[in-house]
Parts: structure tokens; C-alpha cells; sequence
């Protein structure tokens, strides 16, 4: 497992430094803000790999509109969210505006590790897919470019060999030549 940076957003402090220490002890860097808005000037600054956030919290921005921000700032943050106040509703209007999951409090440590490894993994798997697509890509204008030269030769060579004046024989070593270049 790879240590992430993380950020636990939340306005109850024992939670916030439970999770802290849970979080940290499984090898994770982990900053801690009590509310919406120090933890969207901390994510400006200095964006962690996942951001996890109680749903509710005092102020002008809650769980959802950090998500929301969070993603505006940096679409490789993802963000889990944390409730004491459970709604099929609200979670699903968090997965649809990019929540990775919806967990509940009090939050289950060892769910919420095995959710981070699988956003390591889903990262790992979203990097190695896009080296393989910068690699066709790269692989389709190296063979575009052959294609349109061996075009132009074998244009050349076409006319070398169409032409009406001199000996085949010549016509035949020009050709030869347009090939050998």
C-alpha cells in the first residue's frame, strides 16, 4: 500500500483526530481542518489525494460543495464522504457529483483502508490506461507518418517507371534507388 496524502474535513474533534490517528497509523499523511471553508483554501494550496468529509458541517460550505469544489480544483482529488445522518438522498446526490462512496459514522476504519487501497488501485489502473493510450497514439502517428512516406516513394517510384523516354533498364535502377533512399 502506498502512504496518501490525505485531509479529513470534519467540526467534531474526536473524530477528526481518531481518524487522524488511525489514518496516519496505517502510513497515510494526514491533515485535519474543522470546516468547509479553511479545508477548500487548504486543497487550493496544496491538494491531497483524497479528501474525506463529514456531510454536515456549520458554516456556508458543507460536505457536498466541498466535494463540488474539491473537483473543480483538481479532478485527481477524490473525496469520500462521512454522515452521522444517513439519507438515501444525500448519497446518492454525493455519487453523482463524483464521491468515490458514503460512508457512515461512527466510520468502520478498516472499510475506510480497504476504500483508500481501492482508489490506489483504481489510480494505478487510470495511469497504466492512459500510458498505454499516450503509447497507440504516439504508435498511430509513427505508422500515419511511414504510411505517408512509402506513399510519396512509391509515387515516385510510379512515375519513374510510367515514363516513355529511356531504357527500362534505367528506369528500373532509378526506381531502385527511390526505394533504397
Amino acid at each position: 500500500m502506498h502512504s496518501r496524502k490525505l485531509l479529513v474535513v470534519d467540526d467534531d474533534p474526536v473524530v477528526r483526530e481518531l481518524l487522524k490517528k488511525q489514518l496516519s497509523k496505517a502510513g497515510h499523511t494526514v491533515d485535519t481542518r474543522d470546516n468547509g471553508k479553511d479545508a477548500l483554501d487548504f486543497i487550493k494550496k496544496t491538494p491531497p489525494d483524497i479528501v474525506i468529509t463529514d456531510l454536515k458541517m456549520p458554516g456556508r460550505i458543507d460536505g457536498i460543495s466541498l466535494l463540488q469544489s474539491a473537483k473543480k480544483t483538481s479532478s485527481a482529488v477524490e473525496v469520500i464522504l462521512i454522515t452521522a445522518h444517513a439519507s438515501t438522498d444525500s448519497a446518492l446526490a454525493a455519487m453523482k457529483q463524483g464521491a468515490v462512496d458514503y460512508l457512515y459514522k461512527p466510520v468502520n476504519i478498516d472499510k475506510l483502508l480497504l476504500l483508500i487501497e481501492k482508489i490506489e488501485e483504481n489510480r494505478e489502473q487510470r495511469e497504466a490506461y492512459e500510458r498505454v493510450e499516450q503509447d497507440k497514439s504516439k504508435a498511430i502517428n509513427d505508422l500515419t507518418l511511414m504510411v505517408r512516406e512509402y506513399q510519396q516513394k512509391l509515387a515516385k517510384i510510379e512515375k519513374q517507371l510510367s515514363k516513355k523516354s529511356g531504357a527500362p533498364e534505367t528506369r528500373i535502377n532509378a526506381a531502385l534507388k527511390i526505394i533504397k533512399s
